[in-house]
């Protein structure tokens, strides 16, 4: 595999959990105080992981480009 492909893969991981953050946005609508609180928790952690990934996966694409 090359760092090209793995940074593909880390673009597709990132839209995966992009999707798994918007359900739990979703959810947040209805959810009641603590619920919400818990839900907001891991919406903000999903957001850290997404732009990482998407970060991660964008460097090691463009990795022969730098070097």
């Amino acid at each position: 595999m090359t760092l090209f492909e793995l940074g593909k893969q880390y673009i597709e991981e990132s839209k995966r959990v992009l999707s798994t953050k918007q359900r739990l946005q979703e959810r947040l609508k209805g959810a009641d105080f603590y619920q919400s609180a818990e839900l907001k928790d891991r919406i903000a952690i999903l957001s850290e992981m997404a732009d990482e990934c998407r970060r991660t996966g964008e460097l090691l694409c463009a990795y022969y480009n730098f070097s």
